[in-house]
């Protein structure tokens, strides 16, 4: 009995010391680890600033062993990262000039200027393949001679009173901005398409006439900002909004006049409830096909006609249509996606 008690005494000894000895190991990992977070590590030589030594500080404190021999043979150096992403990203360009040469797309093309007088070309492409698919084909710099034109601000007490001066037409302008800012958000999105970016401006064209209509006969309840000094304002500055409001109509009317003028089938809205009769001729039986098919309907249900028109399903079973809705569905509406590119690439480099 007294040799199990001092055996067990023992055990316990030894364990106590096990754990003491795996508390000091934990201890000195963690405070390895603070020390390499510490350093400043960029994304692609995280696995040789800090993971090859965290490795090495594993294998030494807790194995007991010299790291050299692991971690010389473990490819996370430098050069080696720097070619495996080289690889990856011929390989993605291989696979999307592949997809280009075998799909229907559409290409989008801008550029921007930078600081140091220098200039970035994006381009971005819009492919169906099995679905609408956006891909950027290239980002390139270039050196540029321009030069950034010099602005002369106004003294604080100038602008000020000019501030003071010109608050209705501040106002005034704050709620038309607010409307073209609406407009600006319904135009962006992956799902935009010509036809959508119809039906939005056409609305906004047609706000536009009630809002000088209203104006004109003094009610504000159009415009959340100018209200507030409705008492204050003149018949001659409402004068000037009205005319203001009228060319922004007309101006919007020519300058979005190709797309004003785009027909759109009524099949392609709402195939459903489309009169096959009246549609084209070849695709009066597809028309009557796709209105009883029970698949592609509780699709439309689901999603809409850009769930519907964007199927592959559908691509390849109504062919036809496809050859008429192709370029309302490929087509950039807006040069929202390259603009988005601009806005990374220039938040990266306020980063640098």
């Amino acid at each position: 009995m007294l040799q199990q008690q001092t055996s067990g005494a023992d055990s316990r000894d030894e364990i106590v010391t096990t754990h003491g000895s795996a508390g000091n190991t934990v201890r000195k990992i963690k405070v390895a680890q603070q020390r390499l977070r510490r350093k400043h590590c960029k994304p692609h030589t995280t696995g040789g600033s800090l993971i090859m030594p965290a490795v090495a500080i594993v294998l030494s404190t807790v194995m007991k062993q010299s790291p050299k021999e692991v971690t010389s043979i473990i490819p996370l150096n430098n050069s080696s990262v720097s070619r495996c992403i080289d690889e990856m990203a011929a390989d993605v360009e291989s696979q999307l000039v592949l997809k280009l040469q075998v799909n229907e797309f559409s290409l989008e093309l801008d550029e921007t200027t930078l600081p140091h007088n220098s200039v970035l070309l994006m381009a971005f492409a819009r492919i169906f393949d099995g679905g609408i698919r956006e891909e950027q084909i290239f980002a390139l710099k270039f050196i540029s001679d321009t030069k950034g034109d010099v602005i002369s601000f106004l003294s604080e007490t100038e602008l000020g009173q000019k501030l003071v001066d010109a608050k209705s037409d501040i106002l005034y302008l704050s709620d038309i901005c607010e409307k073209l800012n609406v407009l600006n958000k319904e135009l962006q999105g992956n799902d935009s398409t010509l036809f959508s970016c119809k039906e939005a401006i056409t609305q906004l064209i047609g706000k536009l006439k009630l809002l000088w209509l209203n104006l004109g006969r003094r009610e504000f309840g159009q415009f959340p900002s100018l209200v507030n000094i409705s008492t204050e304002l003149l018949d001659a500055d409402l004068a000037v909004y009205v005319d203001h409001l009228k060319q922004l109509h007309n101006d919007m009317k020519t300058r979005f006049s190709d797309l004003l003028q785009m027909t759109v089938p009524d099949w392609f809205v709402d195939p459903f409830i489309a009169d096959a009769s009246e549609v084209d001729v070849t695709l009066q039986e597809s028309v009557v096909e796709l209105q009883n098919d029970t698949t592609a309907r509780a699709r439309f249900k689901r999603g809409g006609r850009h769930k519907l028109w964007m199927d592959q399903d559908v691509y390849e079973k109504y062919p036809l249509f496809w050859k008429e809705v192709r370029l309302l569905l490929l087509a950039f509406p807006t040069s929202n996606l390259v603009e988005t590119g601009f806005s990374r690439v220039m938040h990266l480099m306020s980063k640098t």
